[in-house]
């Protein structure tokens, strides 16, 4: 009953905020997803909280059509509603640019990029491990990895 009630929320969540992706034939997927993301809300919805279900169901249906998109290979997601999910920030960036010589400037020392970006060694350590660490977590990734440890 809730379900038929709220699918209105989804044509808007997708027309409010992924109106570049829901046109075409990707339509009926992000839909899909969405409807899902409805589902899940209802299931999970406590009344009790004082929330409205609208409120709580616009996280999921976003949450479901972000994640959706991201582990389909139909869509090509932009950089900043991946990063909303994954993806690293400005600091792991210039860390990885300045690490491996990205910037066109050859590789540089830990010591090297702490100064640069006034930060300790340490920090910049694990700067570099939260950057490969979010690139290799990535879902593509993962299965593609998976060939060499078997």
């Amino acid at each position: 009953m809730y379900t038929q009630h709220n699918l209105r929320l989804v044509l808007f969540v997708m027309n409010k905020y992924f109106q570049e992706f829901a046109n075409g034939r990707n339509f009926q997927d992000l839909y899909q997803a969405g409807v899902k993301g409805l589902i899940t809300a209802i299931d999970c919805f406590e009344p009790g909280r004082k929330l409205q279900l609208s409120t709580y169901a616009l996280f999921w249906i976003r949450h479901t059509i972000i994640r959706s998109m991201t582990l389909s290979s139909f869509f090509k997601v932009p950089f900043g509603l991946e990063s909303n999910r994954n993806t690293k920030g400005e600091k792991e960036a210039m860390v990885m640019r300045q690490r491996y010589g990205l910037d066109g400037k050859g590789n540089r020392t830990l010591g090297e990029i702490a100064g640069n970006l006034n930060i300790s060694r340490e920090m910049v350590r694990k700067h570099e491990v939260k950057a490969l660490m979010m690139k290799l977590k990535h879902p593509t990734r993962v299965q593609y990895l998976r060939h060499y440890l078997l």
